[in-house]
């Protein structure tokens, strides 16, 4: 998410929604034990950024509230780690009553970083225990890109995950930091992080992703229309959720011409689809086809994101491969939906639900550390082998 020529539009609409004000219980109070929850669901919610200066994280927190009143939460506990634009970060639980706090941290750590959301996850096992735990992440994004902090890599002018004062979270870090933690899914509110770099780099790290390929509007997933998906009692409905947000913009905001893409897929597969595809790349003799046209998912100068499926469609492998390629994609993304345009600037006519990084030669594979993802050791390397 970031600033666009949506922003000012909708700004008016999210300021009348966060006048309604959110009860907030003192932090010295104690918390009162309770059963362990059905589901637990953390959102981590870096707003230290233009997002926060902008209210857009209030705007949701107040969705939040209005979803947990409307009983959408059932037997399950809503927790937020909230790294405001200005104050501490305070874990937060929402519920019908209010909103409590749990927890107030420090400001030394980095949000972004690997102990950071160590603690908040623990944290939040600790105080909502639950049979079952997701996590929603709340920020900017710009998917696989590895420039995020001094502890992964190099700083950069980009993000792959939040943007906390200047500072990044990598994939390759999130992954090792959701490996082992049972989450049962991992729901992406920001952009670009729909890549199969980044559903391969997090494969371990819950059964079912959701995400968007492109940018999505600053406003984000409606929470007042999506938590109930979270929260229901067999096991969560992402691609329910999935759905709401897509129908949200489509219906309200595409006279604006506003991206918005949704997919959903389950990562059991992608060892399947990895294999499939590094088949098909070690089998052709270039990895960027003459006179191809590849399908954007950026307006941006610089593109780095293009649409999978097209894109190893186009490479001409034998059509045994590609038979067995596509069977082993349409396992891995179980729902997609898009939007015809990206602001008016570029129409999308080919979305298979994720997109990919275009490789044109070894040395392309420094540019952003693309060469430090799994999907390049695994696949995009067998390219040049």
């Amino acid at each position: 998410m970031k600033w666009t020529k949506f922003t000012i539009t909708i700004f008016f609409c999210m300021a009348m929604a966060v006048l309604s004000a959110c009860h907030s219980k003192k932090a010295d109070e104690p918390v009162a034990p309770r059963e362990p929850a059905s589901r637990t669901v953390l959102v981590y919610m870096v707003a230290s950024n233009n997002m926060g200066s902008g209210g857009w994280d209030k705007a949701d927190l107040n969705e939040m509230l209005e979803a947990a009143k409307a009983g959408d939460l059932g037997q399950g506990r809503l927790i937020v780690y909230h790294a405001p634009y200005n104050g501490n970060p305070v874990l937060k639980e929402v519920t019908a009553n209010g909103i409590d706090t749990l927890k107030i941290y420090d400001s030394d750590v980095a949000n972004v970083s690997k102990a950071r959301l160590s603690e908040a996850i623990a944290d939040t096992k600790a105080l909502a225990p639950a049979a079952d735990y997701g996590i929603i992440f709340w920020s900017h994004g710009t998917g696989w890109i590895q420039d995020g902090i001094a502890e992964e890599a190099p700083a950069g002018m980009a993000y792959s995950f939040g943007s906390d004062k200047g500072k990044k979270m990598n994939v390759t870090s999130m992954a090792q930091t959701l490996d082992g933690q049972d989450l049962s899914f991992i729901y992406f509110d920001c952009c670009y992080m729909g890549s199969v770099e980044v559903m391969y780099q997090l494969r371990h790290a819950a059964p079912v992703i959701a995400s968007s390929p492109t940018e999505d509007p600053i406003a984000g997933m409606p929470y007042d229309k999506t938590l109930s998906h979270f929260f229901l009692p067999a096991k969560a409905d992402l691609v329910g959720a999935a759905q709401e947000m897509f129908n949200h913009y489509m219906l309200t905001y595409q006279r604006y011409d506003c991206p918005v893409t949704m997919t959903v897929i389950n990562t059991a597969g992608l060892d399947e689809l990895a294999a499939a595809t590094a088949d098909i790349y070690a089998s052709v003799e270039t990895p960027k086809p003459a006179d191809y046209q590849p399908q954007k998912y950026s307006a941006d100068r610089t593109c780095y994101y293009f649409d999978f499926e097209d894109y190893v469609k186009a490479l001409g492998a034998d059509n045994e491969a590609v038979a067995q390629w596509s069977n082993a994609y349409a396992n891995v993304v179980t729902y997609k939906a898009h939007s015809d345009w990206i602001w008016g600037d570029i129409a999308i006519t080919r979305c298979g639900g994720l997109s990919t990084y275009i490789l044109e030669n070894p040395a392309s594979a420094a540019i952003k550390g693309y060469s430090q993802l799994d999907w390049y050791a695994d696949v995009a390397s067998k390219f040049f082998e």
